[in-house]
């Protein structure tokens, strides 16, 4: 979902996400729909987060939690497509890395993480900022 060779990269399995939204399920760490790694200074790849998509056949959010988890639309990742977001948009995103060819930035569908590292916000914060995920990564290879 995000160019890989950025420093905090974002994938998605394709068929688990595919299956989840055809069963309705959803926030199942059985059927974790992608994963976050983050790169260190040091180039260890560190799985950072996972990551539950959203499924557009559940009519409503499950909050099994309350309010901590949050679901929310990312506007910063690369996706299949020919529409990308336009320049005059709020959600234009500036100083990302270019998409890969064949893809475009776009808004996600909704999601929420799980992040494995100790980022400000918890393990269930909305979007820390990429620095303070690969700091985070760090930390765990440096203890």
């Amino acid at each position: 979902m995000s160019p890989t060779d950025y420093s905090v990269v974002y994938y998605l399995n394709p068929t688990i996400a595919a299956s989840n939204t055809a069963v309705g399920r959803t926030l199942d760490p059985t059927s974790i729909d992608g994963l976050v790694y983050a790169t260190t200074p040091s180039g260890d790849q560190v799985l950072a987060a996972a990551t539950y998509v959203y499924p557009s056949s559940v009519a409503t959010p499950p909050t099994p939690y309350g309010s901590l988890v949050q679901w929310h639309q990312r506007t910063e990742v690369c996706g299949p497509g020919t529409t990308a977001i336009k320049s005059s948009s709020t959600l234009a995103i500036t100083g990302f890395p270019r998409c890969p060819a064949g893809s475009v930035v776009q808004p996600t569908p909704y999601v929420t993480m799980v992040w494995q590292v100790p980022v400000a916000g918890g393990p269930l914060a909305i979007k820390p900022p990429d620095i303070q995920i690969v700091e985070a990564a760090t930390m765990l290879t440096n203890s």
